[in-house]
């Protein structure tokens, strides 16, 4: 309801390309999870980003973007973009198990690509990809024989553009996704409808809004009664042991939210920062909490900017921090980044647990929610010395 929030775009964020559409596409997942997935997902005609960043046609889109962040110039963009963008395939045709490939000159070459299944892609940050691999059946077509996709989803579903990368040698031999990424939009999208979607228009108009809401103790509560309350319409019979079973949990959460927020009030920094995600907004927004972060909660960027990480450790210095924060699963690259680039390079590198997975060897070590909250508990003690 009324409780949620917007996402937050904080001073010194960088900017995502990748942000997530939520319900859509996913930057964190058990391995799993991931779902085989066949040619026909990305079936129709598509064309190249590169030429129309080339030609000028996306140049407003990176003008708002520098106008958006002030993180870099338009023109720094536009040459971020070009480089990840980079690409002599002007246009793919997808049809049944075919790829064609036309080039700037308009040769086209093409060959049936059998299914080899999925690459997981680690991020830097911690996040990952599901990368889907190809391999050319007509080695002798012309055509790539190793070929990549990735269109930030894990199971069947129509994108709204992807990402391919192809070898000739081995899928080993594919440049780095993470500063190499052609992009693929429908052929049918004109250039401004191309400009409009880089620069992260709606054109539905929705709020995006941060989806991290297990992290407040006062909205797990909420969950709380609302599960009871749907557990007794089930079970009238038991409606009275779940009332008892809810009334006691939350009596658990409250005197947690109680610790939280004395730990808060006797803490002589109230300032965190993440060389991450940031998937903590309504926690901090629970006990008036500041932060900066590398990224907004939901993106799956893979490597913050020099001005990003330059940011990061003048406000580490600012602040005199004796920590710097990250989220489980991260490889704490970015940390260790902005670490190196304080003027004491002593902080500690602390992990908060956001939930956004639980495994089953997680369950069978008897990890719960209460369990997780009071260890980040902990974790916030030492940040906020």
């Amino acid at each position: 309801g009324d409780k949620a929030k917007e996402e937050e775009m904080k001073e010194g964020m960088q900017e995502s390309e990748h942000e997530h559409s939520h319900g859509k596409e996913v930057s964190t997942f058990e391995d799993s999870e991931v779902k085989d997935r066949s040619l026909s997902d990305w079936k129709g005609d598509w064309q190249s980003a590169y030429p129309l960043a080339k030609s000028g046609a996306l140049d407003e889109a990176f003008k708002e973007k520098a106008e958006k962040t002030g993180k870099m110039t338009a023109e720094e963009y536009k040459a971020y973009y070009l480089k990840g963008y980079e690409s002599d395939i002007a246009k793919i045709n997808i049809d049944g198990d075919t790829i064609s490939f036309t080039d700037e000159s308009g040769k086209t070459v093409k060959s049936a690509y059998k299914y080899l299944g999925t690459y997981i892609q680690n991020w830097s940050t911690g996040t990952k990809a599901a990368m889907y691999r190809f391999e050319a059946e007509d080695k002798n077509s012309g055509a790539p024989i190793y070929v990549e996709i990735n269109d930030h989803m894990i199971e069947p579903a129509e994108p709204e553009h992807f990402h391919i990368r192809f070898s000739n040698e081995s899928f080993d031999a594919i440049k780095d996704p993470e500063s190499y990424w052609p992009t693929f939009y429908p052929a049918a999208m004109t250039a401004e409808e191309v400009n409009d979607e880089l620069a992260g228009h709606d054109h539905h108009e929705e709020t995006e809004y941060d989806e991290h809401v297990w992290l407040s103790l006062k909205n797990a509560e909420l969950y709380v009664n609302k599960i009871a309350e749907d557990l007794s319409a089930l079970d009238a019979a038991n409606a009275e042991n779940y009332k008892k079973n809810a009334e006691a949990y939350n009596k658990q959460l409250s005197e947690l939210d109680t610790q939280y927020a004395d730990v808060v009030k006797n803490a002589a920094n109230k300032y965190l920062l993440f060389g991450d995600r940031f998937p903590f907004r309504y926690l901090v927004d629970d006990y008036g909490l500041d932060y900066s972060a590398a990224f907004v909660g939901c993106s799956a960027d893979t490597e913050a900017s020099f001005e990003t990480v330059r940011f990061l450790a003048e406000k580490v210095d600012e602040k005199k921090l004796g920590s710097i924060l990250v989220i489980e699963n991260s490889d704490q690259k970015i940390a260790n980044t902005i670490q190196q680039n304080t003027q004491e390079k002593n902080q500690k590198i602390l992990v908060l647990d956001s939930m956004q997975s639980v495994t089953e060897k997680n369950i069978a070590d008897g990890e719960t929610y209460l369990g997780v909250m009071q260890k980040n508990l902990e974790v916030l003690k030492q940040a906020l010395q």
